[in-house]
Parts: structure tokens; sequence; C-alpha cells
């Protein structure tokens, strides 16, 4: 079962360095009742939830047949399903290329969806316990954010994690949680039940290849240009016909490239941007960019 969660302690925004309150996009084995894979980010989107469940997969140990998920906008994404009817989406859609059968929860009704228990479950007994814990909602701030309340605002000490921190203490909090009883096995621990039920582990190369979204386009004179990024391979000096690019949303670090026909041409790298005018205002880093990809 899958599902976002708004966390209801802030963090470090990566971008700003101010806090904020990031997304937790888990997926959760609903026999052992343990959380398989998740990913932190700032806003719910496929991105997310394609890191998630890559995550989820690899320690499952194998691709799961059905996956149980919310109704929400970014689940029901084109990069997922490509089509309105959601009977027909095992046609296309990422999950059809993993092999896995999507059932989409009705909308507004939270009891059809198990995994909010876990997550109240994490709230309470994670997220009240962080320094930055905002509340759930209105009427659960804590003292330190309530008016008036000079003393608890001088007591508290807020130390707000990054998100790499966040992350050490999730992993931490549910190391412990699999020592606790399973609520669907007698006399089984979550993490015993979990164990049990392991594949015998998946390629990740192929994994990553079958999460690819593929896009024909054209190679421009700055190479292939994808989601307001170039990519660039030396090939491209003499190639300049249409290609069919493979990309992945969690890791838009490179693109596979090939032809129409489905010959492999190389793997295109992201170009970083480029000071305008590196040698007089850049820095160290501006300026070897500059060199080896102007040659000047």
């Amino acid at each position: 079962m899958a599902d976002g969660h708004r966390l209801n302690f802030q963090v470090v925004n990566p971008f700003t360095g101010k806090p904020c309150r990031a997304v937790m996009v888990a997926f959760l084995d609903w026999k052992s009742y343990n959380i398989v894979g998740y990913e932190i980010m700032l806003e719910e989107n496929t991105q997310c939830i394609a890191s998630a469940l890559r995550s989820a997969i690899i320690n499952l140990g194998k691709i799961p047949k059905i996956i149980y998920i919310d109704n929400g906008k970014a689940f029901r994404a084109k990069y997922f399903t490509r089509i309105k009817s959601l009977e027909d989406a095992h046609f296309s859609g990422l999950f059809a290329r993993l092999g896995i059968k999507p059932i989409y929860a009705k909308p507004y009704n939270a009891r059809a969806k198990v995994i909010e228990n876990w997550f109240k479950t994490f709230t309470e007994q994670f997220e009240r316990l962080m320094p930055s814990y905002v509340g759930s909602g209105i009427k659960d701030k804590p003292a330190w954010l309530l008016r008036n309340e000079k003393h608890h605002k001088a007591m508290h000490k807020n130390k707000v994690p990054t998100i790499f921190e966040t992350i050490e203490f999730i992993e931490t909090f549910l190391k412990w949680y699999k020592t606790q009883p399973c609520p669907h096995v007698k006399e089984k621990t979550i993490g015993e039940v979990f164990e049990e039920g392991k594949g015998m582990g998946v390629d990740v190369n192929m994994l990553d290849d079958l999460m690819m979204e593929a896009k024909v386009t054209k190679i421009g004179r700055h190479g292939i240009r994808l989601m307001g990024l170039e990519f660039w391979h030396d090939s491209f000096v003499y190639y300049r016909e249409t290609v069919r690019v493979k990309y992945s949303l969690f890791d838009l670090s490179y693109v596979k490239v090939y032809t129409e026909k489905g010959e492999f041409i190389g793997i295109a790298e992201k170009v970083p941007k480029v000071h305008p005018v590196a040698h007089e205002l850049g820095d160290v880093k501006d300026v070897e960019v500059a060199i080896h990809q102007r040659g000047i």
C-alpha cells in the first residue's frame, strides 16, 4: 500500500535554507505492517513516488503483483497510467512495465487506506519527539507555537534537521519498529514476518531500465533538451537525427540514447550550467566548467 504524508515537523529546505514541512511517500507491506520503502522530498510528485517504489522493490526483493495506492493526482499522473481509464492501466505506464496491477483507493475515504493508520502511529511515536514538531493540526500545536507562551518559546530550542538527518532518524525509528509485535501474525515481530515474505532479490540494473520513461526527440546544436535540462554525448557532433531517449525521474544526471530502430548510441550526461562570464565574475568552479565545455 502506498500514500503520501506531510511531515508534522520542520526540515531544512536544501534550496532556501529555511524551515519547511517536507513530504514522505511510503510503501507499506500490508501483512507485516512494515514500511518497505519511502522517499522524503519537498512535494509529492512522480519523482518522489518513483524513487520510493524503487526503494520498496529493492528492499522487498521482488516486484509485487498488486499495489493499493492513493487516488491523488500525483499517483494518477501520466507517468504512471498514461490513460484515463484505470481499468486499462495495465496496458501502459510504469506499473505495466513492472507487471504491477494498481488498485486506487476511493477518494475522500481514509478508512480504505490502511497506511493512514501507520502514519498516525508514526506521528505519535516519532514525529512528536522531534524538536521541530509543529503539530498535526491547529488544535495540536505545541506550546511554544501558541500565542503569549513566552516561557515555552524561551525554553524551546528549535533544532531543525536537514533532509539527510531526517532520513537517519527515520531509519533508526524503523529499525526499532521492526522489533515490535506484528498486528497480523501472533507471536512474531514485524521484522520477522517481513523477512519471511521477502523475495530472492532483483536485478537493480534491470529494474532501473524498466522504470525509465521513453521519449522521441531530436538532437539539437547543444545536444538533447529534456525537462529544462541539456544532455550531451560526443557522438552528437556528427549525429543530428531523431532519437529515442530513456530517462529516469529519480536520477536525471544522465539519459540513455537510442536510434529510432532501437540501436544503442550511448549515455548522454547532464550538462552543468555555465556562468556567462565565468572568467570575469565566476568562481574557480565556474572557470573549470567553462574550460571543459567551451575550451576557452
